[in-house]
């Protein structure tokens, strides 16, 4: 864990440590504590060194000044994925005093897909850090009683409590403990295709399609598998950054940020509010029981006001702060790293909001683009209305393993205990001796830039499937170029690659929300992979612009949440009053044209080991292979969940969509069964299963053309083809068709004439005029 104080260290610490003076400012010397065994905190290419030891939990921070001159403190309070983070700020939003702590996750190597928390563990964690951060801090009384307000921030994983807030399990164990459903939980793939399989207007503002990772597929998961008697204890469903702001207040409201960019409420311009018609279509409308009780029935805005959002005696209690605190509407943390990242002063002064991108980059990567008016980006979450600053919409882009790829990368390889004993040897971090074992090997080759040294080695980063802007999670990463090299020198080269994949999959990120509208002059780098300078530097020569990282790199998060917090303290005040007016040191990483040409070929083959992936596994899913059996027949058990032997109409159903992405109706179901011989079952029995995958398979192989044209046409992910789609649709399949035969057959598709065509009226066009 690691502090930050401006007071000196307590005096029975002082014998072990070495002071070693910096500078001064303001009068006030600045100082390092350091343990004298101590790993550096940051990698060496950055421009400050923190120290931390288990044994000496804090450090001096250069950046902080005499607590005596504040009028005021904030908190920001943070919780990744690993651990829960508090810092306090002054008046002037400098860093006062940091504390971390991690927290527990539940996974098992018998659910590979399974991530789950708790809720009790979180918050107990949470009241550690503000109390240690009082104390290190050397809070008095006074100055406590200056602490004017708290804002929160969490990753988007789910939290479920009973009647009474007693939290419910969300466990195949059982165990209530194990209340929260992690962000990276992928067991609701299922539940997720059934959602975009339904093309609900909903789906327009997630890029064509809801993620597995957000909370819908999860909800449905929940109710499908847990047992009747769980689902019904379950009564009230957070998203965590609203579960720590009920925690704190007492109050059931819910944060528009969460709400709409996890749990699908409808907001714009002009409508707001729970969609009771799309939660029915998935046999979830007694979420909306008692105006959507369960997810909550006030949504607000971030920002507002309210007298009700105070700090409540039990939770002050705990948390060892006055009762009345304010309490800001909660952010999810990427929304929060974006918001501090925009309340720094651009580098470029007049680059507007939305001409702003913010990585947030962590273990995974967020990228977060404001505008004006609504841009649709196919694979990019968004555009959500409000959700963040007031008035512009927020488009959301995602690597769903970025940092989780690095570390993969590096701790698998087999040198990676030598390089650990060569670290501690040295007391250094590993990424020092990767950075100075590429730098040895650069000098070596004689070689202009570092990066030429993975000119024989490709890599993706799609471990965990691709989260924008393909919105593939069973994609799988690939290599292509290894050898039997299993040296030190070769597991720097591959974490040189793989930081590369990084790279080279923002870039496809950034190029498609820019084909879509999208304007980016200000690049700005945030969270814990901004401390990796290497990665910074090779985006900024992969996109061929600069990029910034604010410093210091890892509290934008923090500044975010507790600018939220203050700005509900403060609420006389505009959010616009404090975006884009915060000194923050910039740090700027300018890009190299020389090896551009270099990452435009890596970049290119790149995406075509996607594509190749995504061609391998279309093709071997078509296959009627020993390998393809097995597949089907782990399916088949798992769409059989009360092990019955069979699969009745639903389970068919699902199995479908699982398969196909095609949702049957009950005549084409009732179809299938009746042709069945010799039936036994009321469904089908493993064998005829796998005989109507492979018939099936089939049927529908002619509709792939067709499919991928509706998708390509459908641009703005709208689920339908309007007019003007539909004319496109003839000129790329190259049928010649007048004006009037075109507008004829649209007007007896659109039946009800609200001048839009289904996918399924658009094939059967399609399919009609290719026999005509």
């Amino acid at each position: 864990m690691l502090y930050m104080s401006t007071t000196q260290p307590p005096k029975s610490t002082l014998s072990k440590v070495e002071i070693q003076t910096l500078g001064t400012s303001n009068d006030l010397s600045i100082s390092f504590v350091k343990p004298a065994n101590a790993k550096s905190e940051f990698w060496t290419d950055y421009s400050k060194v923190y120290y931390k030891n288990e044994d000496l939990d804090y450090i001096i921070c250069p950046q902080c000044r005499y607590m005596s001159i504040s009028s005021s403190y904030a908190i920001g309070i943070d919780v990744g994925t690993g651990s829960v983070r508090c810092m306090i700020f002054d008046d002037k939003w400098t860093p006062v005093v940091q504390c971390q702590k991690p927290i527990l996750t539940y996974h098992s190597a018998s659910a590979p897909l399974e991530y789950e928390q708790s809720s009790t563990d979180i918050w107990q964690a949470i009241c550690y850090c503000v109390r240690q951060c009082l104390e290190l801090g050397s809070f008095t009384s006074e100055q406590v009683g200056l602490i004017r307000s708290i804002g929160f921030d969490a990753t988007c994983s789910l939290v479920v409590l009973d009647e009474k807030y007693e939290p419910v399990s969300v466990s195949r164990s059982g165990n209530d403990e194990q209340n929260i459903i992690m962000w990276l939980d992928h067991r609701a793939h299922a539940e997720a295709t059934i959602i975009n399989s339904s093309s609900d207007e909903v789906l327009q503002n997630f890029g064509g399609k809801i993620s597995l990772e957000m909370q819908p597929g999860k909800l449905l998961w929940l109710k499908r598998n847990l047992s009747k008697e769980q689902w019904t204890r379950a009564n009230h469903f957070f998203d965590l950054p609203d579960y720590l702001h009920f925690r704190a207040t007492n109050q059931l409201d819910r944060s528009l940020c969460s709400s709409v960019c996890k749990l699908c409420y409808r907001s714009s311009e002009t409508q707001h509010g729970w969609d009771e018609k799309f939660w029915a279509k998935f046999d979830l409308d007694d979420l909306m029981a008692n105006n959507g009780e369960k997810l909550g029935q006030l949504v607000r805005k971030p920002f507002s006001k309210s007298n009700t959002d105070v700090l409540s005696k039990k939770a002050a209690d705990e948390l060892g702060l006055p009762e009345g605190i304010h309490i800001g509407t909660p952010l999810i943390d990427a929304y929060a790293g974006a918001l501090g990242g925009l309340a720094c002063k651009s580098p470029i002064a007049d680059a507007h909001l939305s001409e702003r991108l913010i990585i947030v980059a962590g273990t995974s990567s967020c990228f977060m683009a404001c505008s004006e008016k609504a841009v649709f980006v196919p694979g990019v979450w968004g555009p959500h209305y409000n959700v963040l600053i007031p008035n512009l919409w927020l488009s959301e882009g995602g690597q769903s393993a970025a940092g989780k790829s690095i570390d993969h990368v590096i701790q698998t390889h087999p040198a990676y205990n030598e390089l650990k004993q060569l670290a501690d040897e040295q007391n250094r971090n590993t990424f020092d001796v990767l950075n100075e074992i590429l730098n040895n090997l650069q000098q070596k080759h004689k070689i202009d830039n570092v990066s030429l040294l993975s000119n024989d080695l490709h890599m993706t980063i799609d471990f965990h499937g691709n989260r924008s802007p393909l919105a593939d999670p069973g994609l799988g990463a690939t290599i292509a170029g290894l050898n039997f090299d299993t040296s030190l020198n070769n597991l720097a080269v591959q974490y040189l690659t793989v930081v590369q994949a990084v790279a080279y999959d923002s870039r496809h990120i950034i190029e498609t929300m820019t084909k879509s509208g999208h304007h980016f002059r200000v690049i700005q780098i945030c969270g814990g992979l901004a401390r990796l300078g290497l990665l910074t530097q090779i985006i900024a020569d992969v996109v061929q612009m600069p990029v910034y990282v604010s410093e210091p790199t890892n509290d934008c998060v923090l500044l975010g949440a507790a600018i939220c917090g203050q700005l509900i303290a403060d609420n006389e005040r505009q959010v616009e009053d404090l975006l884009n007016n915060i000194a923050c040191p910039i740090q700027t990483y300018m890009p190299d044209s020389k090896i551009a040409d270099f990452h435009k070929d890596k970049y290119e083959i790149y995406r075509l080991l996607q594509q190749t992936e995504m061609d391998n596994r279309k093709r071997m899913n078509s296959k009627k292979s020993i390998m393809n059996r097995n597949n089907i027949e782990k399916l088949f058990h798992e769409c059989d969940r009360k092990r019955k032997g069979y699969l009745n109409r639903e389970d068919i159903k699902v199995a479908s969509i699982r398969l196909y992405g095609i949702k049957l109706d009950k005549y084409k179901i009732e179809r299938i069964l009746s042709n069945i011989p010799n039936k036994i079952h009321p469904g089908l029995t493993l064998d005829q299963f796998i005989d109507f995958v492979h018939s099936f398979k089939h049927q529908i192989d002619h509709e792939d053309q067709n499919r991928e044209t509706f998708l390509i046409l459908d641009r703005t992910c709208k689920g339908f083809l309007n007019k003007e789609d539909f004319i496109r649709a003839f000129e790329r399949a190259n049928i010649k068709l007048s004006p009037e035969m075109i507008d004829s057959a649209f007007k007896q598709l659109d039946v009800d004439g609200d001048g839009r065509v289904s996918y399924r009226d658009f094939d059967f066009m399609m399919n009609y005029v290719a026999d005509e």
